[in-house]
């Protein structure tokens, strides 16, 4: 069992509880959507220091208590996302949605280390994804307090001005949301909720992998972050207009941006460990943006693209090993 790294459970619903993890400490990958009996997921997991992927979607009756996740850093050089790196469809992440025993817990202000332990740990451990992951937990409508730049929910940015300094790593985006009575489209562009890049005749989106639907958050609140690294935010240097689009179903609240360094990282466990954030005087995760006018948008035809379609030589040399791994498997009929 050590070489398990992808473990599916999703839609087991006689599932009751997970099992014991410590006979699989590889895992890097485990889906438990929509199993609607679990009702605690075993201890154990927190010695799965290679997990990097962890959904939860519709666990309707996981109960409030949720064991230690595990926080640190990962061993197997995660040899499963290094796999599938040419795929867009495996992103990294955590997804703690529509699991309303546990909604009003993980909303609290004292629960604020669950998003910074998984930031914290997955961008240590940039071999897990391609240009970014993401973060979606129950949550209030407050924009964590660690972003720095904090904007209404319609509101579009562009970057003005950014200091390229050597220990700038990425891109942290957050933003606040619930689900409304509005009508939902199914498969059309216009039923996705996204982060947007919007230039003079193409945008970039950022989609969020979870299909929203409206009975299934029970009026809750959550929150959606995403971190995107420094090879992939070509953003600081196009002038790209900013912002979080939905549709009508998705109330946006608010959404935030902050410029993540090499010392953000060393404080963030700083504060996991109860201490107070470090004061850095000289403002370096400041960022220079301008509001954008919504009539100053392209009125135009607008090609949607997903986000990170350039791919950097080194995406694109794992690119190819992974297409090379896939024909190889498709040879020997695995």
């Amino acid at each position: 069992m050590d070489s398990l790294r992808v473990l599916h459970l999703s839609g087991c619903t006689k599932l009751e509880s997970t099992p014991d993890f410590t006979r699989i400490t590889n895992l890097e990958y485990l889906d438990m959507d929509e199993c609607t009996s679990v009702t605690s997921i075993h201890e154990s997991i927190g010695v799965l220091s290679n997990l990097t992927f962890l959904s939860l979607r519709n666990c309707t009756n996981l109960l409030e208590a949720l064991p230690c996740l595990p926080t640190g850093g990962a061993a197997s050089g995660g040899k499963y996302f290094k796999t599938v790196s040419g795929s867009r469809d495996h992103r990294s992440g955590l997804y703690l949605f529509d699991c309303p025993k546990m909604a009003h817990i993980l909303s609290k202000p004292w629960d604020w280390s669950l998003d910074l332990a998984w930031l914290s740990r997955l961008i240590q451990e940039p071999y897990h994804f391609r240009c970014g992951f993401d973060i979606v937990i129950p949550w209030g409508s407050e924009i964590p307090w660690w972003f720095n730049e904090r904007f209404r929910e319609d509101s579009i940015v562009r970057i003005m001005e950014f200091n390229l300094d050597e220990n700038w790593i990425g891109f942290a985006f957050c933003v606040t949301f619930e689900l409304n009575n509005g009508p939902v489209v199914a498969s059309s562009s216009s039923s996705r909720f996204y982060l947007s890049f919007e230039s003079e005749h193409t945008e970039e989106c950022f989609d969020m992998s979870l299909y929203l639907k409206v009975n299934e958050t029970n009026g809750s609140k959550h929150i959606w972050i995403i971190y995107i690294s420094r090879e992939h935010c070509h953003f600081v240097k196009t002038g790209a207009h900013i912002t979080f689009k939905a549709q009508p179903s998705v109330k946006i609240n608010a959404w935030g941006m902050r410029s993540i360094f090499l010392q953000d990282v060393y404080d963030f466990k700083t504060m996991q460990q109860g201490q107070p954030l470090p004061f850095h005087p000289n403002g370096a995760n400041h960022v220079d943006f301008d509001f954008v006018e919504k009539g100053n948008t392209n009125p135009g035809p607008i090609f949607q693209l997903p986000y990170n379609w350039l791919l950097t030589e080194e995406d694109e040399v794992e690119k190819n090993n992974a297409e090379v791994k896939e024909n190889h498997l498709l040879y020997a009929g695995l």
